[in-house]
């Protein structure tokens, strides 16, 4: 069934919005995919929703990108290699869980449990501190290789529908010690890299299967939609960060996760 601009418009607003707040963006497409009726998304369709939220990313960190030095490009490229080596290794794998809702929802708890132990840990740290010492950004240059490594491990599990990359590499990198905007700002840094990676791997399949008949409206609608709402989700969860509001996350993660493993189960 294809998609009308409507849903089009739809999947560009939950990819921007999901993409960065951690909440899992593979998982709720897989859901809404399943309530319209979209047995499957159209692979460069799906690119290009992915390029425009990377462009929000560009956007939002265009001062801190313009600063980085090799060394920092070293550790995000460390950070880089957990997830390549699962993604390359269990590609088949991984595929199979985006047509099960049982598994997204399932997937979800495990977002919900990261964001809440990340909550717990962070406002821990934080007591005693003023608000100014915890809005201080951290340059990447206090991460260490080590902790790159953790945080490339966390990105790695992320690779599943279900379980939030942004959600999982902030959770990383504060499990690891890094202060909070140190861990948010290497969390999007080293998303550049995922996301060009995996999108030229997707333009090669979809070069050899054959690119599907979305209209240019389609692509505009939803390429325009994921860049504003992904540059509405990034400001969104710096500010959360800051004010260690992430069980607010972690409650939706769980209620959606909950929610879909009922669905799944009743449905199936």
């Amino acid at each position: 069934m294809a998609m009308t601009l409507f849903e089009a418009s739809v999947l560009g607003v939950v990819q921007g919005l999901t993409e960065f707040l951690p909440v899992s963006s593979s998982g709720h497409l897989v859901i809404f995919q399943r309530l319209f009726g979209i047995a499957e998304q159209s692979i460069t369709f799906d690119i290009f929703l992915h390029l425009s939220t990377l462009l929000a990313v560009g956007v939002f960190f265009w001062q801190d990108i313009l600063k980085l030095k090799i060394v920092d490009y070293l550790k995000i490229g460390v950070a880089s290699v957990p997830a390549v080596v699962v993604g390359l290794l269990f590609k088949t794998q991984i595929e199979s869980f985006f047509n099960s809702t049982l598994f997204v929802g399932c997937a979800l708890l495990v977002t919900a449990l990261f964001m809440y132990s990340t909550d717990l840990l962070l406002q821990r740290r934080t007591q005693g501190q003023s608000l100014g010492d915890a809005e201080k950004i951290e340059g990447s240059g206090s991460i260490s290789f080590l902790q790159a490594v953790v945080i490339g491990v966390f990105q790695a599990v992320a690779i599943v529908p279900g379980i939030s990359r942004s959600g999982s590499t902030v959770a990383g990198g504060v499990f690891s010690g890094l202060e909070r905007t140190a861990a948010f700002r290497f969390s999007f840094l080293m998303v550049i890299p995922v996301i060009l990676g995996a999108s030229a791997l997707q333009l090669i399949e979809s070069w050899h299967a054959g690119f599907t008949d979305v209209l240019p409206t389609q692509f505009v609608a939803g390429g325009a939609l994921a860049f504003v709402f992904g540059l509405l989700s990034l400001r969104l969860f710096s500010y959360v960060i800051v004010k260690s509001r992430l069980r607010i996350f972690a409650a939706y993660a769980f209620i959606l996760g909950v929610g879909s493993i009922i669905l799944s189960l009743l449905f199936s």
